[in-house]
């Protein structure tokens, strides 16, 4: 019999947490479940569990990263539907029926829905200390506001909500159109994979119930502003328009991936240390294509990023006069940026 939910866990070194994790899978209200465990670097506690509960498979392979983990699950994915939780957080023990019974219900193939932040020791975060619009349901709180937005409506705002537990899959959809993860050991393995998930969809669903807990742990590439390993942002955008060019659909969703791409490359650029924001920039100037150029000049000046862009193509086109006044206009921009940014964490 076909379970109707497959969990895929992906384990690696977080003994501490994996107990609260797989208490909350193997107690879920809805029984009919498969658990795939992919065990990325070695955890005996997986063994006691799957000692207990038949449900629970567990594929061993050596550490190559959480998206590698979860990738290697695809071929055992028997659940009508699949969910995605990462070993340090868990569950509401209800997850299941309810994202299982909306889904039919709205014949959906994808299901975004709410999560919770919670610190290392699992306590609710205020939204000073998480602010994070990854986990943050104004996005959803929209949908539910406008019932009259199209499917292209719908998709746009749904592109920037990258984080994998925000998602209910249905897995023959996920697994015909190949919606796999970015392989390897490193961060933003899942945002490829929300674009091609809403771009491939037809029918997309909400549900705002907070179902999901996400632990926010310090070190973590959530926490770390400064981190160098940011500038993966650069990789990510490029292969976002390689997918986009090569499905054939670069024209449909150009202007939302240019703004988005702005947006994403400008605050890396304005919440590095100084001494990389050189480095940021001259990245930028590779990867600004001249294609981009007039979308970037017909956007309303004073918004988000634009001021980055013009920066940036006007030392293409060796502009001197334009390169020196958005040159100042930057500056001001990204200090008044920093300044909100540092307010709205102290409100």
């Amino acid at each position: 019999m076909q379970p109707n939910v497959t969990l895929v866990l992906p384990v690696y070194n977080v003994e501490s947490y994996l107990r609260q994790c797989l208490d909350s899978v193997v107690n879920q209200t809805m029984r009919e479940i498969q658990i795939i465990c992919v065990n990325d670097g070695s955890s005996d506690i997986l063994e006691e569990y799957a000692t207990k509960d038949s449900r629970i498979m567990i594929i061993h392979q050596e550490n190559q990263g959480a998206g590698s983990a979860r990738n290697a699950a695809f071929p055992h994915i028997q659940g009508k539907y699949t969910y995605f939780v990462d070993p340090d957080d868990w569950i509401d023990v209800q997850l299941c029926e309810k994202l299982f019974k909306y889904a039919e219900e709205n014949k959906a193939e994808i299901v975004y829905l709410n999560a919770h932040c919670v610190n290392e020791f699992g306590v609710q975060m205020s939204h000073r200390e998480k602010n994070f619009k990854q986990y943050d349901s104004s996005h959803l709180k929209f949908f539910t506001q406008n019932k009259n937005l199209s499917l292209f409506e719908r998709k746009n705002s749904l592109l920037s909500i990258d984080a994998t537990c925000r998602k209910f899959w249905n897995s023959n959809f996920l697994l015909d159109n190949q919606i796999t993860f970015a392989a390897g050991k490193r961060p933003c393995n899942d945002v490829l994979q929300n674009w091609k998930g809403v771009v491939y969809a037809q029918k997309i669903e909400i549900l705002t119930d907070k179902l999901y807990y996400r632990r926010i742990r310090p070190g973590s590439y959530q926490m770390n502003k400064n981190n160098n390993s940011k500038l993966i942002v650069f990789h990510v955008c490029s292969e976002i328009k390689k997918f986009l060019l090569l499905s054939g659909y670069y024209d449909h969703y150009q202007k939302y991936f240019f703004t988005q791409k702005i947006r994403r490359i400008f605050r890396v650029y304005a919440l590095c240390p100084k001494n990389l924001r050189k480095i940021v920039f001259e990245m930028a100037l590779d990867i600004f294509d001249d294609d981009e150029r007039d979308f970037c000049y017909r956007s309303n000046l004073f918004s988000r990023g634009v001021i980055f862009g013009r920066r940036i193509f006007a030392k293409k086109q060796k502009k001197f006069f334009h390169y020196v006044f958005f040159s100042v206009l930057l500056l001001l921009y990204t200090n008044l940026f920093l300044l909100a940014f540092r307010i709205k964490k102290m409100v």
